[in-house]
């Protein structure tokens, strides 16, 4: 699996212990491209089926609207 985006990471509010970082916020910026290989034991890929490889790709572009899907934020 590959998967490429663009990302913006942000490491705020900065503390004064280690780890020096309060959260840790990461947002993508577009929609990712993924590329996918699935294959079972001694088989073909499945990704060459027709049409495969497109829905997944819609499907994560419909997924990508979704205001969570967007953002990753963790605090300590």
């Amino acid at each position: 699996m590959q998967l490429k985006a663009r990302a913006r990471i942000t490491l705020k509010p900065l503390v004064e212990t280690i780890p020096c970082l309060g959260a840790v916020n990461i947002s993508l910026l577009e929609v990712p491209t993924v590329d996918l290989a699935l294959s079972i034991i001694n088989s073909p890929d499945l990704m060459a089926i027709p049409g495969l490889n497109l829905a997944v790709n819609l499907g994560l572009k419909m997924v990508s609207f979704l205001p969570w899907a967007s953002c990753f934020c963790n605090s300590a």
